[in-house]
C-alpha cells in the first residue's frame, strides 16, 4: 500500500472515530487499540530452539487429542517408564 493511501486510510479512520458519540463504543475503540500496541510491544521472533519446543507441544497436543477420540492408541506406563 502507498504512503498516500495509507495516509488517506489513516484520515478516514479518524473521521469516522470522532463522529462516534456512544461512549461504550469509544470505549471499545480505545481497548482494541490499546490492545493492538500491547501485541506490537510483546511480540519478538522465536530462536530456533523455540520454535522447535513449540512444534514439539503442538505435536503432544494434537496426540492427546487424537488419543481422547480413540483415533490413536497411548502408550501404556510401563512401556512409558521402559524407554526412560
Amino acid at each position: 500500500m502507498a504512503t498516500n493511501d495509507i495516509q488517506s486510510v489513516k484520515l478516514s479512520i479518524i473521521n469516522k472515530i470522532t463522529n462516534i458519540e456512544d461512549k461504550s463504543l469509544l470505549k471499545r475503540v480505545w481497548e482494541i487499540i490499546q490492545s493492538n500496541e500491547d501485541t506490537k510491544q510483546t511480540s519478538r521472533a522465536f530462536s530456533k530452539e523455540e520454535k522447535e519446543i513449540l512444534n514439539s507441544i503442538r505435536k503432544g497436543i494434537e496426540e492427546i487429542k487424537l488419543i481422547e477420540k480413540g483415533k490413536l492408541k497411548a502408550t501404556s506406563l510401563n512401556d512409558f517408564l521402559d524407554e526412560l
